[in-house]
């Protein structure tokens, strides 16, 4: 991003908080979005879901694909349940832009680790129980920070994807 889109960006996220008072947690700002996982692997203990789609959210928020900054995220690419940093769960395998009917999304495959919470969370979307994924920003811009499975519904982009 350019220093003009994240002073922009900057200003509208101080903006967005004024209006809804939104805080920011530990300068990560979560947007959960509610979808069937895609796929689920037993046997590699995987799944493949939607953790973002450009479609405003509760907040009148929307996360452009494009303009998401996945490059520290790569460099470890942890998945934490419900945006927890001591509830690691797995790691995402690959991140994916993707285009299905008009809108712009990310999917991302997420290999879940051999611990009590883990195979828990695993069981519990693999139930159809657990649909959210959300995805962790920088307050400051638009760095991914965490990818977590969630039970929050804030984007209204909730029908299963298929």
């Amino acid at each position: 991003m350019t220093k003009t889109e994240i002073a922009l960006d900057k200003a509208i996220n101080e903006w967005m908080a004024a209006q809804f008072g939104r805080q920011a947690k530990n300068d990560v700002i979560a947007t959960p979005i509610v979808r069937k996982a895609i796929d689920v692997d037993d046997e590699g203990r995987a799944v493949t879901g939607v953790i973002t789609s450009e479609i405003v959210d509760r907040d009148g928020e929307v996360v452009m694909v494009k303009g998401l900054d996945v490059e520290q995220f790569n460099k470890n690419p942890v998945v934490l349940f419900m945006h927890d940093a001591k509830a690691v769960i797995g790691r995402s395998i690959w991140l994916k832009a993707q285009r299905r009917q008009g809108v712009n999304r990310i999917l991302a495959k997420t290999k879940f680790a051999d611990t009590d919470i883990a195979n828990e969370v695993f069981e519990l979307i693999k139930g159809d129980f657990l649909r959210g994924f959300s995805i962790g920003l920088s307050h400051h811009g638009m760095e991914l920070k965490d990818v977590t499975p969630a039970d929050v519904r804030k984007n209204p982009d909730s029908n299963p994807a298929t």
